[in-house]
């Protein structure tokens, strides 16, 4: 019996209106499921893939024009950013409130999240919040490759 490495795919939609037939075989550690496709396993972290689905959710939510139902946390989450995520997150204010997030300057590189979208009241927002940043890095940069060209 053979050993073959193991390598992580990229992140795809694999099963949206797509028509695959799987089969589950189980869970490890109430975290990943397991499942098959055809001749090949699957491990999916059912966390991440929650939190992608909120993430999309809100993305979805932001183009719709009417407004966004926000949660007043309680408990502010106290974010520690990075000096370039700390200008993106400013520079993209109205982005995030737009997208139902309020937040503020809390010391160096650092904000008070104070408001997350309705939708996100039991999801780790600050995950959420870096992700947007992310995202918004990733585009960012995209413009800047395609304005040198």
């Amino acid at each position: 019996m053979g050993i073959s490495t193991v390598k992580t795919a990229k992140n795809e939609t694999v099963f949206r209106n797509s028509g695959v037939q799987y089969k589950v075989i189980g869970t490890v550690f109430r975290t990943y499921i397991i499942f098959e496709v055809k001749d090949e396993m699957y491990l999916l972290d059912q966390h991440a893939a929650h939190e992608r689905v909120l993430f999309e959710k809100v993305k979805e939510n932001y183009y719709k024009n009417e407004e966004k139902d926000v949660q007043v946390l309680l408990l502010p989450d106290i974010i520690t950013l990075s000096y370039r995520e700390n200008e993106l997150a400013h520079e993209n204010k109205d982005v995030f409130n737009k997208a139902g997030f309020e937040f503020e300057e809390f010391g160096i590189n650092t904000v008070k999240l104070t408001a997350v979208p309705s939708m996100c009241e039991v999801l780790n927002t600050k995950e959420l919040f870096l992700d947007i940043l992310d995202e918004i890095d990733g585009q960012a940069n995209s413009r800047k490759a395609r304005n040198r060209k």
